[in-house]
This record gives C-alpha cells, sequence and structure tokens, in this order.
C-alpha cells in the first residue's frame, strides 16, 4: 500500500499526468483525510476539479 501526497492527486486531475490516475484509483493505495482537504481547498478549483477530487 501507497499513502498517497497531495500532489499526486492535484496532478492526476491534469490530461499531461492521466498516467497517475492509476495510482490515485488503486484501491490498495491510501489517501489520508487531511491530504483530501488540503485537495479540496487548493485555490481557484474549477467545478470539474472539484467533483473529480470528491471522487478520488
Amino acid at each position: 500500500m501507497k499513502l498517497l501526497d497531495s500532489n499526486i492527486i492535484i496532478y492526476s486531475s491534469q490530461d499531461k499526468y492521466d498516467f497517475l490516475k492509476t495510482l490515485v484509483f488503486d484501491r490498495n493505495n491510501a489517501i489520508s483525510a487531511i491530504t483530501k482537504i488540503e485537495v479540496l481547498g487548493f485555490p481557484n478549483l474549477s467545478t470539474r476539479d472539484i467533483t473529480y477530487f470528491e471522487h478520488v
């Protein structure tokens, strides 16, 4: 299991880092509650980004 950092989550939402989605959506990896708060607190999120981050 890998504990994913907020940077991995944020970058995975960008098309040029699409390969990171494999890590993010792998059920064997984890994202802490603090990381989710950090990601959703990122300034100037689009509606698309918010939807993506809420489903990670």
